[in-house]
Order: C-alpha cells, then structure tokens, then sequence
C-alpha cells in the first residue's frame, strides 16, 4: 500500500512539472507570436507613414510656392502635383498609418511588459525550491494577462496587409526567434 501512494505522488507530481512545461511552452509561443506581430506591422507603419508625410509636406510646400512666385513650376506641373497631393492625402487619411503605428508600438509596449514578467518567472532562482502550485499559480495569472491583451486588441486591430508580411517574416527571417525566449536561448548556445 505505501509502494502505490509512492508511486501515485510520484505521478501527480510528474504530471504537474509536465503541466508547468506546457504553461511555460505556451506562454513562450504566444508572448513571441504576438510581440512579433506587433513589431512588423509597426515598422511596417513606420516606414509607411514617415514617407508619406514628407511627400505630402514637400508637394504642399510647392503648391503653395507656385501660388506665390509663379515662375518656380509649370502651370501643368503644378496640377499634376496638386492632383497628386490630393491623392496621396486621401490614401493618408483613409489608411492612417501613424495612427496605425501608434496604436501597434503600443501593444508591442504592452507584449514586452509580458514578456519581460514571463522571463522573471521562467528564470527566478526560487523556481525550483517554490512549492509547484505557486509556479501554477503565477503562470495563470501571466496567462490570463495574456488573454486580456489578446481580447483588448481584438479584431478592429487586425490588418490583413501587415498580418501577411508578418507570416512571410515568420516563415523567411525570423524562423529561429518564433517564441520569446529564442533570442535568448540562441545566446546562451552560442556561448
């Protein structure tokens, strides 16, 4: 009888350490998942938005110079950039890309703040000497702030053009650094 209760602790405990592994698996993938999300579609709103600002700033800038020295560009070009400032201010106003920068940065903020608490867990000296339940405990916790985030973006912030580009870079550049931890991993190895 006490060989079985032996055995049957054993087992529970197996099965908890096997539990934490997932959590830490799980929370490994989504932290670096969604970080990575967040910074693609952020730089790629950056290098859309900066650009089209200037153009627009530079083409209103020559508008209003040939409104008041008429010999700087032709009549003709001077319509031609007018028409294309109207263009491209309206592809500005409709996509919005600084906004859509902002509000990404703002998330990847909030992903690394997770990340960073993820790693005080995965990596604290009393991991190991806790009781296992408490290393439960603060994973679910991590995870359900996780949750919320994912909830809190929902699907007014998902945009198809930068989701793509994200899974070309998921499949091309950043196949190594999926998870949170890659990065470090990768630099521990290499030492």
């Amino acid at each position: 009888m006490y060989q079985s209760d032996i055995s049957l602790n054993i087992s529970i405990s197996s099965n908890k350490e096997d539990f934490v592994k997932f959590l830490e698996n799980k929370l490994d993938i989504d932290i670096g998942f969604y970080y990575w999300k967040k910074y693609i579609a952020s730089a790629v709103w950056s290098n859309l938005s900066t650009p089209i600002n200037l153009i627009i700033t530079l083409l209103t800038a020559l508008s209003t110079a040939q409104t008041t020295s008429k010999n700087i560009i032709s009549e003709q070009t001077a319509i031609d950039i007018s028409i294309a400032t109207l263009i491209i201010t309206v592809i500005n106003t409709f996509f919005r890309p600084h906004f859509q920068m902002t509000q990404n940065i703002e998330f990847m903020k909030k992903w690394v703040v997770l990340g960073n608490d993820f790693e005080e867990i995965y990596y604290s000296e009393d991991k190991y000497t806790l009781n296992i339940e408490d290393i439960i405990d603060k994973y679910r916790d991590l995870q359900k702030r996780v949750n919320e985030l994912k909830e809190m973006e929902g699907p007014d912030t998902t945009n198809f053009f930068t989701d793509l580009i994200h899974i070309i870079c998921k499949i091309s550049c950043l196949k190594k650094y999926q998870k949170w931890l890659d990065m470090n991993r990768d630099i521990i190895n290499t030492k």
